[in-house]
């Protein structure tokens, strides 16, 4: 098997590509958002089309490059099921053909099993993979993943945000997409993120405001449940609170005070000042509402499921490091995507 070559599109099968270019365990991220034409009617996602409505005939001819049941499909599932894909993928779809039937959402999970086990084959034990999907296929490809990765390799269920707001008069509107991340193991690389804190909290938790700066900060504890030193000492006229150590030596403490990073309750107890403009945020949670690609951006291609470039981003800065292999196996993503760190991609059939 070749090695895959940084900072090459590959245009072909993407499943064909996997298997000839990619080594195993050479890839230490990858993100794909597969096709899958979200905006059918759903009950003709689940359906065999003996008859077509003619409200989804153009939608389905698109689709139909993509995913359907064919009797192609019939045979790949038969192979995969008879001990080409590992037993747990195997039980999986033989589960998901029992419940499904056949039909374009039976198609469109034959077809990603043996790519998501292909996908598992590349990663680095430290490596990490997101998929883009909607709810309408999440909760599948959850169990196919749990299936391949291991459910105990489940790190988060994202749910994305990608409209302001959906008009639907007869549901609640359906604004958001769903992101999967799993690992390749329990050691895996992992950056936090974090975003801006809410306004009331930070008049709650920041509500001094440092006359000479501007600065807001809170007021820190300055002592310790454990000594760590020569920390019993009477500094400024003030001890610990019973049963407590002062937290640094009484020469840090001086200098703390230099520095202005220290100031006096009224009772004459030190506290520290913490300034809010050196706190790194929130950390980020598995909602993601402040990342979209609004109507004007110039980012816009017109497209309708493209993905703005600060989502990329977002993924990248958390699992990946200055110079890590990252393949988005459906070439979803652009090439401007992140070029400082080297990408590989394998075209999918729809390319």
């Amino acid at each position: 098997m070749r090695s895959m070559a940084a900072n090459k599109l590959y245009y072909g099968d993407n499943l064909d590509v996997l298997r000839a270019n990619v080594a195993t365990e050479s890839v230490d991220l990858v993100y794909l958002d597969p096709p899958f034409n979200s905006n059918r009617s759903f009950n003709v996602i689940f359906a065999r089309h003996e008859v077509v409505p003619d409200a989804d005939a153009a939608q389905i001819q698109a689709f139909d490059d993509t995913w359907r049941w064919t009797p192609i499909t019939d045979e790949q599932y038969e192979t995969y099921v008879s001990g080409e894909l590992p037993n747990a993928v195997a039980d999986a779809l033989t589960a998901f053909r029992t419940l499904l039937g056949e039909n374009d959402a039976m198609a469109y999970l034959v077809n990603m099993a043996p790519r998501l086990v292909e996908l598992h084959r590349v990663l680095k034990p430290t490596g990490s993979l997101y998929l883009h999907c909607d709810p309408t296929m999440s909760h599948y490809l959850k169990v196919l993943l749990d299936a391949i990765f291991g459910a105990r390799y489940f790190q988060n269920e994202i749910s994305w945000k990608r409209f302001s707001a959906k008009n639907d008069s007869l549901r609640f509107g359906r604004s958001h997409d769903v992101i999967l991340f799993y690992t390749k193991s329990k050691d895996f690389t992992w950056h936090p993120q974090y975003g801006p804190f809410e306004q009331d909290y930070v008049e709650e938790n920041y509500r001094y405001l440092e006359e000479a700066t501007g600065r807001r900060y809170r007021r820190g504890d300055l002592t310790a449940a454990k000594p760590g030193g020569d920390v019993s000492y009477e500094w400024h006229g003030a001890r610990p609170y019973k049963g407590r150590y002062w937290a640094y030596s009484k020469d840090k403490m001086d200098q703390m005070l230099a520095d202005g990073r220290i100031e006096f309750r009224s009772t004459g107890m030190p506290v520290f000042k913490r300034y809010l403009d050196e706190q790194p945020g929130v950390p980020l949670q598995d909602i993601w509402t402040d990342v979209r690609l609004h109507a004007g951006s110039n980012e816009r291609l017109g497209y309708p499921t493209q993905k703005p470039l600060a989502l990329l981003d977002r993924i990248l800065a958390a699992s990946s490091n200055e110079g890590d292999l990252v393949l988005d196996p459906s070439a979803g993503a652009e090439p401007r995507l992140q070029p400082r760190r080297s990408q590989g991609g394998a075209g999918s059939e729809s390319t």
